[in-house]
């Protein structure tokens, strides 16, 4: 099957560096490409023809992604940052900071609220699309985040890492993390409310991830050996 175009690849314009991401929006008709050359270009995907580049960010470009409604681009770089363009006029919208290292991936929800962002510094993190406010940080990951993608609800997040797991988020728990304290009780991120009381030795997934897959397999929690609401009363003796 032969290639119908090479966006730039004949033309004076085109990337000067290796493309390193592309995205096709949702109708069909533009495309946006990454590169290490720390630019976004949009290109027409019926001719091939260089649209726009989207300057702003300051070091290479490693994911391109479109809203849902295919107006808008988002990008991230290893400048640290997540950048918001329109997609027909190419004027930076947002520039959306809080990673501590390289932004690996970027997407969006089938709705329109949310960017999600994985990047080096080993945490997902939430943002408010419209805002562009960072509204939570899925921390659980032991290395870097190499991937990342939305439920087509955008009740999901899937993430995908160096430490050789792919864990799915729950985005509506929120940056709160459930952690299991010694005294048996799975406690609040601030550790001043008891949520929940299990078994010694429960292997609990931690912080705010709903589920692990990976070679050494994931946490559960069997609701039968637990006690809940009124029957804490009968595993629990407050310290007088």
């Amino acid at each position: 099957m032969g290639c119908v175009h090479r966006c730039g690849a004949e033309d004076a314009g085109g990337h000067m560096n290796v493309v390193a991401s592309v995205a096709v929006s949702s109708d069909g008709k533009l495309i946006a490409s990454g590169s290490w050359d720390s630019c976004v270009r949009v290109w027409d995907a019926s001719t091939g023809a260089e649209l726009k580049v989207l300057e702003g960010h300051t070091s290479s470009v490693n994911s391109v992604a479109f809203s849902s409604n295919g107006e808008q681009i988002v990008s991230g770089s290893w400048d640290e940052s997540v950048r918001v363009w329109d997609a027909l006029t190419g004027a930076g919208l947002k520039v959306l900071n809080g990673h501590t290292k390289s932004v690996s991936s970027v997407a969006c929800s089938g709705d329109g609220k949310w960017i999600v962002s994985g990047s080096a510094d080993n945490s997902v993190r939430v943002w408010d699309a419209a805002t562009g406010d960072e509204l939570r940080v899925l921390k659980g990951h032991a290395s870097f985040v190499t991937s990342v993608a939305l439920s087509s609800d955008g009740t999901r997040i899937v993430s995908g890492s160096v430490d050789k797991s792919v864990r799915v988020w729950d985005v509506s728990i929120g940056s709160e993390d459930w952690n299991l304290a010694e005294t048996s009780w799975i406690n609040s991120s601030q550790g001043q409310d008891h949520l929940m009381w299990v078994p010694r030795g429960t292997q609990m997934t931690t912080q705010s991830n709903t589920l692990i897959i990976s070679r050494n397999g994931s946490g559960s929690v069997d609701f039968g050996q637990h006690m809940i609401g009124v029957e804490w009363v009968g595993c629990y003796t407050p310290t007088q």
